[in-house]
């Protein structure tokens, strides 16, 4: 239960804007693809992904990380920046994860926002996209929990 009011706030309080004016360096362990953050996503220099990210777990060429916390121990909360629009992002996320071994749960989306749960590997948790305002960039809001 506490996970589950963990990934819940986590989630809520994700909303927050990012700072900084620069596309910074993509997350290590991105898909290949050469793509690169608009300056409007308003991403800072990007952070290292976290040590106990699940390495066949995929984001987007060309994810910029700006936050990677783990507020409770086996929790991972990741917040940053994804070129493309809400519907590549979405169509990324549920076509990448069954390809290395994740279910997705059953979506919700509407209007600037898509998001789903996911299970496999050893690890639960939820992605979630919201659209930016006249930006070809969505931010990304991950959270992962060690099931093992």
């Amino acid at each position: 239960m506490r996970a589950v009011l963990a990934l819940a706030a986590a989630l809520a309080l994700s909303g927050a804007a990012c700072g900084g004016s620069d596309g910074g360096a993509p997350a290590a362990g991105v898909d290949d693809a050469p793509r690169s953050l608009p300056a409007c996503a308003n991403a800072s220099a990007g952070v290292s992904l976290p040590e106990g990210f699940p390495t066949d777990f995929p984001l987007p060429s060309g994810t910029v990380l700006t936050s990677a916390e783990s507020p409770f121990a086996g929790q991972l909360v990741l917040i940053g920046a994804v070129p493309g629009d809400l519907q590549e992002a979405e169509a990324f996320f549920n076509d990448a994860l069954p390809d290395r071994g994740y279910r997705v749960g059953i979506g919700d989306a509407e209007g600037t926002e898509s998001e789903a749960p996911f299970t496999g590997n050893g690890y639960r948790g939820k992605w979630r996209v919201n659209g930016i305002p006249d930006c070809d960039a969505v931010r990304l809001t991950l959270v992962l929990i060690d099931q093992s």
